[in-house]
């Protein structure tokens, strides 16, 4: 992609740009999928990885799932509590909490 406003990467956290303010666009116990290959990848052992970096900038009940690896999304649906579950073509689901 060229234009650089278009989508959101792991520099734009370091950058520190005041447009990245996502929990303004969530509830404090709401859920970010991050539609796309490998947002995940390596889990809790990469720090650098985009669901782990927006994690670092979202509230503690906040869940962010995301894949591990090259997949697509298959289902999204929600338990009778409200529980929300995310079903990727392959078995590469992570999920990481807010920990602001």
């Amino acid at each position: 992609m060229d234009d650089e406003t278009l989508y959101i990467d792991t520099s734009d956290f370091d950058k520190a740009i005041p447009d990245i303010s996502l929990e303004r666009f969530i509830k404090p116990t709401g859920d970010l999928i991050l539609e796309s290959c490998s947002n995940g990848e390596g889990r809790e052992d990469n720090p650098h990885n985009l669901a782990n970096t927006i994690a670092r900038h979202l509230p503690k009940g906040v869940t962010i799932h995301a894949s591990d690896k090259p997949t697509a999304l298959q289902d999204i649906s929600h338990d009778l509590s409200g529980k929300l579950n995310v079903t990727w073509n392959e078995e590469s689901l992570y999920s990481v909490k807010g920990e602001r």
